[in-house]
């Protein structure tokens, strides 16, 4: 390579020397490696708490639209009142912890991130089908790898377990066998039950009444009593048609 100085003599340079000069300046791999480490630690990581401190205060928020106190009410409108105002739109099934995300990471209606929310909605699911408090949620993401390995591990969990249509379908297809309502059960229902499928464990007594003890609302044992049902209904009418 040729260059020229103020006499217009041209010098020429050496493409050895360029390279020693570029090979000496570049970082060693030792180096490097350290940069990274610090990154991780320091602006990677106090990145990922922020966000984990925000999507706790997420789950606050769904929890805070539980129940028929009038602030719970007041939150649940808030959410149907962004929706409108942004034109966001949400089937009946969304679960509303998704809906809460999908008003917070709202970012204009060409840029909503629907694989990130629905992320973000399974981790905060997962957090709820344990039973953590609000302020328990950013130590479980940073304990189990952060959002992405959950992510994993709840697809993981689901495909071994798959939720049977087959199943639901012949609940929908039984009568009705009653209807209960009861003032010391419906403080039980919670925000995003309106429309699922539950199972009642309950205590049959001599007077012929059924007492409730509890509402299950996992997905996978709510499947499972939905598919021994199927089982014994079907043992029945195979018993009856032997006889």
């Amino acid at each position: 390579m040729e260059v020229e100085n103020s006499n217009n003599t041209s010098i020429t340079c050496s493409q050895t020397v360029v390279q020693n000069v570029t090979a000496q300046a570049l970082p060693s791999l030792a180096e490097l490696a350290e940069e990274r480490k610090q990154w991780e630690v320091n602006v990677y990581r106090t990145s990922n708490q922020q966000l984990y401190a925000l999507l706790a205060k997420c789950y606050a928020y769904y929890q805070g639209m539980d129940g028929e106190e009038d602030a719970a009410k007041q939150r649940r409108a808030h959410v149907r009142e962004f929706a409108a105002k942004h034109s966001l739109r949400f089937v009946d099934g969304t679960h509303c912890m998704t809906r809460v995300l999908k008003c917070v990471f709202y970012n204009g209606a060409q840029a909503i991130d629907r694989r990130r929310i629905s992320t973000y909605s399974i981790v905060l699911r997962a957090a709820l089908a344990q039973g953590l408090a609000a302020d328990q949620v950013a130590n479980f993401i940073e304990s189990n790898g952060g959002v992405q390995e959950i992510r994993l591990s709840q697809a993981k969990s689901e495909v071994k377990v798959p939720m049977s249509e087959l199943v639901r379908n012949s609940l929908n297809s039984l009568p009705v066998l009653a209807r209960l309502r009861d003032s010391e059960l419906t403080v039980h229902i919670k925000a995003d039950d309106h429309g699922k499928t539950v199972a009642l464990l309950a205590e049959v007594q001599s007077t012929g009444e059924f007492v409730v003890r509890a509402i299950i609302r996992n997905l996978w044992h709510v499947n499972q009593a939905l598919a021994a049902h199927r089982k014994a209904a079907a043992n029945d009418s195979h018993n009856k048609a032997v006889a």
